[in-house]
């Protein structure tokens, strides 16, 4: 959209054209987190409260690589909390999703889709859940759920998906430099730059990942 204003106060009026996003006053959803998948194909989609919050959000799934349109949708659905259940997906599927603010469904007011997330069913042969300290498969689903957002870091970073039980941080010769329970967020500020191992444990589960922090 062009704004076109004028600048009365300058000796000559001098026309100024602004390029503002059509859509500007409706925020795109960020830090965009899924659940563990449990093996009976469940699994909830989450992210940030928006403020001022839209009239509601939509998730939309599609098959993995596919666009965000609606001729490609698996699974749609509206939402006015920050979060959505998925359930009955395809077994050994792998999917992308996205969500996107509603802010005047009446006027086509919506935000552009958020950056997908992706996740995989499992198999209709393996639908037993383990959950268990120590259970290979928990674990590699929870790698694959768990991101560090941003990395490399600055002052803080933050856990991007189920909300997580402890986080460890420790440097390169193995000692632990501090340790935070029950939160995504943690304050780097005051830490040195370099690499740092950044151990999670979320529902009985741990997974270890790389961190940068720079200045």
């Amino acid at each position: 959209m062009t704004l076109l204003m004028f600048n009365l106060y300058a000796s000559k009026p001098t026309e100024v054209k602004l390029e503002l996003d059509s859509n500007f006053s409706c925020v795109v959803p960020s830090y965009i987190s899924k659940s563990t998948i449990s093996k009976k194909n469940t699994i909830t989609i989450g992210w940030d409260v928006i403020t001022p919050a839209p009239k509601k959000y939509e998730l939309l799934i599609v098959l993995k690589g596919k666009s965000p349109i609606i001729s490609n949708t698996v699974f749609t659905n509206f939402s006015y909390a920050n979060s959505i259940s998925v359930s009955g997906l395809n077994f050994d599927t792998s999917f992308d999703a996205y969500v996107r603010s509603i802010c005047d469904e009446k006027n086509g007011l919506v935000s552009s889709w958020s950056e997908k997330i992706q996740f995989k069913t499992f198999s209709l042969n393996n639908n037993t859940e383990k959950t268990s300290i120590g259970d290979d498969n928990a674990d590699r689903v929870l790698e694959d759920t768990l991101k560090i957002y941003p990395n490399p870091a600055t002052t803080k970073f933050r856990i991007q998906g189920p909300k997580v039980d402890k986080i460890e941080l420790f440097n390169i010769l193995g000692s632990k430099i501090l340790e935070v329970r029950n939160t995504n967020t943690v304050n780097v500020s005051n830490l040195n730059t370099g690499a740092y191992l950044v151990k999670i444990t979320a529902n009985g589960n741990k997974v270890t990942k790389k961190l940068i922090i720079t200045q």
